[in-house]
Parts: C-alpha cells; sequence; structure tokens
C-alpha cells in the first residue's frame, strides 16, 4: 500500500478513542469536481460554460414547502419543473464505446444536463422520441453497475469502491452525474446498492447507532467472515487464535486498545464501520456530488425511503408473467381467428419462458428491454402500456416500436414451436439495437 492510499483510507476514519467512533457523527467531506475534456456534444440552443451549479438555488427543494410524505412522482415532478430546462441535449455514441462516449460527453464543458437528451446510436436508424433514450440510460446504467473501479460486491448488495486513479480523474462524480440524469429524464435509477451504502448516501451526517448492520453488506467476503469469528468466540482463546488476521485491519480502522474479549463486539462494530464506510468517504462524497448535480442528493436525503427504489434492490419487483402481462395495454383481448391464436401464444410464451429454469426471469427482462427499451420496470411504472399490433403482412419476426410502445406480433407461425423460436430470437436481439435485428 503506497503512503498515498494510507492517507486516504485513514481520512474520515482515524479518531482516538475507537468506540467513540463507532457512535460518531460524521459531516461528509467536500470534494471539488473541476471538469473539462476536448470532448464535444450538440446543443441546440446558444452554447455555455457549464459549471457544477446548473441552476439557481443548486436545484435544491425548499423542505419548508415539500410534505415528507409525498410520493416519488411528485417530489421529482417537483424538481424537474424547478432544474429542467427547455432544449435539447443531443447525444451520439456508438454501442461498443458508450461508456468511454459518454465518460467525454459528461465531462464536456458544453454539456447541459438540464436539457432534454435526444439519443441516436452510431450507424443505426431511429429518430429518439422517447424510446432510444431509455434504452441509452439502460445500457448505461448497466455500465455504470459493472464497471470494477466504482462498484464492488454482491450483486443487489454493491458498495462504493476506493480507487485513487477513480477518484483523481473524478469518475464517482461522473457517475453520480449519469445517475441523476437517468432518474431525471428517464425514472431510471440503480437499485443493486446494499441498504448499509444506501444509507450512507442518503444521510449528510452518519449516525452509526441508526444505520443498518454493514458487516453483512462488506463486499470483502473475508472481512465479514473474519467478524463473525470474532464476534462468535467463545472464550479468549478463541480470540488470541484470530489476532494475526486482526490487527493489520484494526490498526487501519483506528483501533487503538488492545482487542480483549470484553471489547471485541465494539472493535468489530469499528471494523465493519470503517470497512463498509470510512475507507470509502472521498468516493461516497465525490459520488454525491455528482448526484447533486441535479438536486437529486436534496431530494434523496429529504426523502430517503421514497427514493430508496432507484438504488436498492426490491424482491417484491421480480419480473413475472403477471407483472409483464399488466404492462400491456391489450393483452387480454380476445381477438378473433388467427389473432387470437397469436395472442394466446404470445402469453403462452412469457409464461414458458419463466418457467424454464435455463432462463428464469432473464429472458423476461430481454422482452421487456426489446419491447420498451428498459431493462426493468421504472419505480413510477411505464408512462404509457404497450400497445399490441398483430403484424397483416408475411414477416415471422416480431417488432417493436419503442418510442411509441408498440409491439407487432407475427401472424404467420403455424405452429406454436415457430413462434416460440421467434419470441426467443426478439428476446435474443434485445440489445442489438435499432434495426439490426
Amino acid at each position: 500500500m503506497t503512503t498515498l492510499e494510507g492517507i486516504l483510507q485513514r481520512c474520515g476514519g482515524v479518531v482516538s478513542d475507537a468506540v467513540d467512533m463507532v457512535f460518531a457523527v460524521f459531516p461528509p467531506m467536500n470534494v471539488c469536481s473541476n471538469i473539462s475534456s476536448t470532448a464535444t456534444c450538440e446543443p441546440d440552443a446558444k452554447e455555455e460554460s457549464i459549471t457544477t451549479n446548473y441552476f439557481e438555488g443548486g436545484g435544491r427543494i425548499d423542505d419548508s414547502k415539500v410534505m415528507k410524505s409525498v410520493s416519488a412522482c411528485d417530489l421529482l415532478r417537483q424538481l424537474k419543473e424547478k432544474v429542467l430546462k427547455d432544449g435539447i441535449q443531443r447525444i451520439t455514441v456508438a454501442r461498443n464505446t458508450l461508456w468511454e462516449d459518454t465518460v467525454a460527453l459528461f465531462k464536456s464543458t458544453r454539456f447541459d444536463p438540464t436539457k432534454s437528451p435526444r439519443v441516436k446510436f452510431e450507424d443505426e436508424e431511429g429518430i429518439d422520441a422517447g424510446g432510444l433514450r431509455r434504452e441509452y440510460f439502460t445500457l448505461l446504467m448497466k455500465a455504470v453497475t459493472n464497471h470494477p473501479a466504482l462498484l464492488e460486491g454482491q450483486e443487489n448488495k454493491r458498495a462504493i469502491t476506493y480507487n485513487t486513479s477513480a477518484l483523481q480523474s473524478n469518475l464517482y462524480f461522473i457517475a453520480g452525474r449519469m445517475i441523476g440524469r437517468a432518474i431525471m429524464h428517464c425514472d431510471i435509477g440503480v437499485p443493486v446498492f446494499s441498504k448499509s451504502m444506501y444509507y450512507f448516501i442518503s444521510h449528510e451526517t452518519v449516525d452509526m447507532t441508526e444505520m443498518p448492520h454493514c458487516a453483512e453488506d462488506n463486499p470483502d467476503c473475508s472481512v465479514v467472515e473474519l467478524i463473525r469469528k470474532v464476534e462468535n468466540a467463545g472464550c479468549p482463546q478463541d480470540l488470541e487464535n484470530l489476532q494475526d488476521d486482526l490487527s493489520e485491519l484494526l490498526q487501519a480502522a483506528g483501533w487503538d486498545k488492545v482487542l480483549s474479549y470484553e471489547n471485541r463486539v465494539a472493535a468489530m462494530q469499528l471494523l465493519a464501520a470503517h470497512e463498509a464506510f470510512y475507507k470509502r468517504k472521498l468516493s461516497i462524497d465525490q459520488f454525491c456530488n455528482g448526484l447533486d448535480v441535479l438536486g437529486v442528493l436534496n431530494l434523496i436525503r429529504s426523502h430517503p425511503e421514497s427514493m430508496q427504489p432507484y438504488f436498492v434492490h426490491n424482491t417484491d419487483t421480480l419480473l413475472t408473467p403477471a407483472l409483464l402481462f399488466n404492462q400491456f395495454h391489450n393483452i387480454d383481448k380476445v381477438e378473433d381467428g388467427t389473432r387470437e391464436v397469436m395472442r394466446q401464444h404470445l402469453k403462452r410464451s412469457i409464461s414458458e419462458c419463466f418457467d424454464d429454469k435455463k432462463f428464469w426471469s432473464s429472458k423476461l427482462v430481454e422482452f421487456l428491454m426489446f419491447a420498451t427499451g428498459l431493462g426493468a420496470l421504472p419505480p413510477l411504472g411505464l408512462d404509457e402500456k404497450i400497445t399490441i399490433y398483430y403484424r397483416e403482412d408475411t414477416c415471422p419476426h416480431f417488432f417493436a416500436e419503442t418510442c411509441t410502445m408498440e409491439l407487432k406480433v407475427p401472424t404467420v407461425h403455424d405452429q406454436y414451436s415457430k413462434f416460440y423460436n421467434s419470441f426467443l430470437e426478439a428476446c435474443m436481439h434485445s440489445v442489438a439495437g435499432f434495426g439490426c435485428m
């Protein structure tokens, strides 16, 4: 470990009394984010130099005017009215370099996040009337989730990393900015964080007596196992056998006492807090500064429960056939002749791909992506439901108009197996892009 890394890991984490630290309240650090780049974009209106404060008042909502029980829908609508501007911000990216293109774009001083994005994928047809924008932000949030320098840990229990290179390049700030824009413009979040990490993000000051238990959320499984062994030690001798593994970790966490059987619980609380939060504090602060660009951070911190679905996975929202059926405007409408047969085939296909253990729910997600451009149902639901149209030509393929939420179903298949294969083909090509199937 370099001297710089050692200093950064201890920022916000070392105090003279370890027990006081466990129950202390730490104010967040302000991290400057001066971003510049030679990348370009294409605003329709007069270009402006964009700074981290994009609108008067920083997009903050006056809590005295907002009821704490207001729904996320109302909260976001109020914030959008306050901070979003008229005008179009054109975004052109290539699918195979989407992340690199977007980072360059978000670093540009000509980039205005308050304007409505209009997306074009290079070498693809299609005019963005909402569908391409949803697809773009869905793919972008997937890229954020899977970026090893940004997030780590178990699936749906992700934590913000501590990475000096990412800090120096303001990558956490850019990621927060991306997520804030996805929420504001498309109602798309990143529901992959652990509850304890969301607590750190959603609270300006951290009270260790109120936050969710963070030991199990630690990305390092070896540390989780070590904490368990210490807490479950049956006698002082059991603890003595673990001293070699613990000494360096406790020193990094700021524990300055001799570890004993009596104080082991407090020591492990400190270690869990340090590993889950304190050594990541600079990264978290920079990430939060990015979220603050469009006022999303203030919304999170003033209404953490309402905004939680954008950041924390909810098992109740697993995409099932019944939930997917509910996203269609007319899937339960009885049709005539061949159309009715195709309608039944579609419902059967959706049900069977969910029941097949090879696919589980992944094919439903892919089909949702094919039909809407979304990789998950937004916390506020779809703006409009999908309307099914039955093709009158001889084309054997499904076709989706994601901008207008129209799904065109083939009617030429004389056997269910052929229809089902066409359905799976649509799922497989859900990420290929407009006109690429």
